[in-house]
């Protein structure tokens, strides 16, 4: 059974804008020359022929809008990497292939920095009802990007729901239901891996709860929640974040059991005394355990709030993140990780136990 769906509210009296994404295009790959082989951050985050919807999820996941992606990250040469975005009721949707695009009230995509010099260094190109965003602005934060395996892991962007967000509220436009539902998923997910550790949680999990999903709307189904937003009188609102009620029971659930693990292993951390400790004794510990087909194992995999381990030692092993391996001396580690079982396994009811592993 579904929680009562809160659907943001877009707010009737201002003017919003659409940020349509684009697909992969392998020609324009950011530099100079135009080389098909040359390896962007993006590579690790999209397949090769990745389509607007698949761009538009990615983004989502990021947590924010990055001028050029997929392809132009790194484009020296003009037009600058930027994010454009038209006035709703300028729109002719009837015209484009795809929808896949973020929606947001001009006045605040203003205050973030947005300009009409649509391209850089061409003061002649600007229009009325177009504006675009670089990341020259105070509001530009870094974006990290999860599969990075080169130096440039992270980049400049316009932040959706991590901290720093411009935006009070903000829609996901889709193609189809189908596409809803995902990104509906994608954001639900993220909703529910919020920790109560993590920096500025309630901040982002406030973003979250404001954002909805528009898709258009079809002519035989029953009149549903329609966009306060001129323009998009043919289209429907949904609510992006809707977790079930047995995944929150499971939330609270898990976010006590990791505050009483934390609070368990807060003693050791007296004993730090900022000493570097030699290479030869120092290990890497971790609390792993295996995933069950109990609610809290299906939320935890549902999350991503474990990470699988495949060493070949122990089949279906998963290994289940604190982020306190650093508070304390080698010596203190494996009491403080054994602590930490211990209170997670009184609380979830489930086998955890400490790996070693040798830097």
């Amino acid at each position: 059974m579904r929680q009562k769906e809160a659907v943001p509210d877009s707010g009737s009296n201002e003017l919003w804008m659409v940020h349509f994404v684009s697909p992969r295009n392998p020609i324009d790959r950011g530099y100079y020359e135009h080389q098909a082989d040359i390896a962007l951050p993006a590579d690790g985050e999209l397949t090769r022929e990745a389509c607007e919807f698949e761009v538009l999820a990615k983004q989502l996941e990021l947590g924010g809008l990055i001028p050029g992606f997929p392809d132009a990250i790194q484009r020296h040469y003009s037009p600058r990497p930027a994010i454009i975005a038209q006035d709703v009721p300028r729109v002719d949707f009837s015209k484009r292939l795809s929808l896949c695009g973020v929606i947001f009230r001009r006045s605040e995509f203003e205050e973030a920095g947005a300009f009409k010099m649509v391209i850089h260094g061409r003061p002649d190109l600007q229009f009325e009802d177009l504006l675009a965003w670089d990341s020259d602005n105070v509001s530009a934060e870094y974006i990290a990007f999860r599969n990075a395996d080169f130096d440039m892991d992270r980049v400049l962007g316009l932040s959706l729901h991590i901290p720093r967000s411009p935006f009070s509220s903000l829609g996901v436009m889709v193609d189809d239901d189908e596409q809803a539902a995902i990104i509906s998923s994608i954001l639900t997910k993220r909703y529910l891996a919020l920790r109560q550790y993590m920096p500025s949680f309630r901040y982002v999990r406030s973003q979250l709860k404001r954002i909805f999903i528009v898709v258009k709307r079809c002519s035989e189904r029953a009149p549903s929640h329609r966009p306060d937003i001129l323009g998009l009188q043919d289209f429907e609102r949904r609510a992006a974040v809707s977790p079930q009620a047995d995944l929150l029971r499971c939330k609270v659930a898990v976010d006590s059991a990791i505050a009483d693990a934390r609070w368990a292993a807060r003693k050791y951390m007296d004993r730090l005394d900022g000493t570097l400790w030699p290479d030869h004794c120092y290990r890497t510990m971790f609390i792993d355990f295996v995933l069950g087909t109990d609610p809290v194992s299906r939320f935890l995999e549902f999350t991503n709030g474990v990470t699988s381990v495949d060493d070949g030692v122990a089949p279906g092993r998963f290994r289940f993140e604190l982020d306190i391996d650093d508070w304390c001396s080698p010596a203190d580690q494996r009491f403080m990780f054994e602590e930490a079982c211990a209170a997670l396994e009184a609380r979830l009811g489930l086998g955890f136990f400490v790996r070693t592993y040798a830097e």
